[in-house]
């Protein structure tokens, strides 16, 4: 069974937002995440959402709460995202073999 996290943020400054997502890879590790996919609304450019794989769904949730994670909301100078968690039910042969 795979879990997923699911934020979406809205920046004004995308390269400042850039800066500490780019720092912040070893502690997103250390949270249990796995992987990450970081993609843009198309419709908005300034609406970034980021699909991670998780170990855990409570190490996830517990990593939105953090302080850890508000100190790199206050860095990035974004507001706190709205985040849907997720556990995979399904995949299509294709996606499967990926």
């Amino acid at each position: 069974m795979k879990f997923y996290a699911m934020a979406s943020y809205v920046v004004d400054d995308f390269n400042r937002f850039m800066a500490e997502f780019e720092g912040a890879q070893d502690m997103l590790q250390k949270w249990g995440f796995i992987k990450t996919y970081l993609n843009r609304d198309v419709a908005n450019p300034n609406r970034l959402i980021i699909i991670h794989q998780c170990e855990d769904l409570q190490k996830a949730r517990d990593f939105y709460k953090s302080k850890e994670f508000q100190q790199c909301l206050a860095e990035a100078g974004v507001p706190a995202p709205q985040v849907t968690l997720m556990e995979e039910l399904a995949r299509t042969p294709q996606a499967a073999a990926a």
